[in-house]
């Protein structure tokens, strides 16, 4: 079993007494492999900014972009920045079919590569 090793650089500097700005960046270094040449490695990069209004309120907005290498398939998503994608694309799975005696279907398929952007803004509230 192959391990991924992760490489992490943060900044957070303080504007103001109720903002902060967080700046982070990734590097999901290629898998260990002997056996082929894949860079499935990945970079994540991501912004927030946060403004507390009072104690219990906060506005923030958020920005993160995954830069897959050319054998990487990881997306954003709502488990977390980074997640590993699925594979899956709505296109049915590949099968053995015995009546016929071949496969049906060329399913799922994965999408390597890639850069993929994504945007959140609101406000938390604690009661």
């Amino acid at each position: 079993m192959n391990a991924r090793k992760l490489a992490t650089i943060a900044a957070l500097p303080l504007l103001a007494i109720a903002a902060t700005v967080r700046a982070d960046i990734t590097s999901d270094l290629q898998t260990p492999d002997d056996q082929t040449t894949f860079d499935n490695s990945a970079n994540l990069y991501s912004l927030a900014w946060r403004h507390a209004i009072d104690k219990y309120t906060t506005l923030y907005i958020d920005y993160a972009m995954t830069d897959n290498h050319a054998d990487a398939h990881y997306d954003l998503g709502a488990g977390g920045h980074g997640v590993t994608t699925d594979c899956h694309d709505s296109t049915p799975m590949a099968a053995f079919d015995p009546t016929t005696g071949g496969v049906t279907n060329t399913g799922p398929h994965c999408f390597s590569g890639g850069r993929l952007q994504g945007v959140s803004a609101g406000v938390a509230f604690k009661f």
